[in-house]
């Protein structure tokens, strides 16, 4: 009769991965886990004094990818359908007509650069509001 397998040799890649999950699970930062095979992340679910399997024989960690705010620079971060613009909080708001790889139009055909919606030390930075009440810096998340 055929034994189980009861080692997997690991690849640096998912020996790093783990090693950094191990780590991040100290820090108390959060983990993922995925079956070997799958294409799905999961969150490891946390309880305080419970310790993760550490099954490397079934499961690949990794820490959780954490998202971070960037300044807009492709068209996906633009919110919509409508969308006004404005530079600082007392200048003129703008309705966003138009998106493309190079940046935002507005209406009355004013075109600005994504670089430009970030500002710099002479112009602010770009404000936006999808309902022209709540003004947001012109950021989204990414992982």
């Amino acid at each position: 009769m055929p034994q189980a397998k009861t080692t997997r040799r690991m690849n640096n890649e998912e020996l790093l991965q783990t090693a950094d999950a191990m780590r991040a699970f100290v820090e108390g930062k959060p983990i993922q886990l995925r079956l070997i095979g799958a294409k799905e992340w999961i969150d490891h679910a946390t309880i305080p004094g419970e310790f993760p399997s550490w099954d490397v024989m079934n499961f690949l960690y990794r820490p959780k990818p954490q998202s971070k705010r960037v300044h807009w620079s492709k068209p996906e971060h633009v919110p919509g359908p409508v969308c006004w613009i404005k530079f600082g909080e007392k200048n003129t708001e703008l309705l966003v007509v138009a998106i493309d790889v190079d940046g935002v139009r507005f209406d009355g055909a004013i075109t600005t650069s994504w670089k430009s919606l970030a500002g710099s030390t002479h112009i602010p930075a770009a404000l936006h509001s999808t309902d022209r009440v709540t003004w947001h810096a012109c950021e989204a998340e990414e992982q």
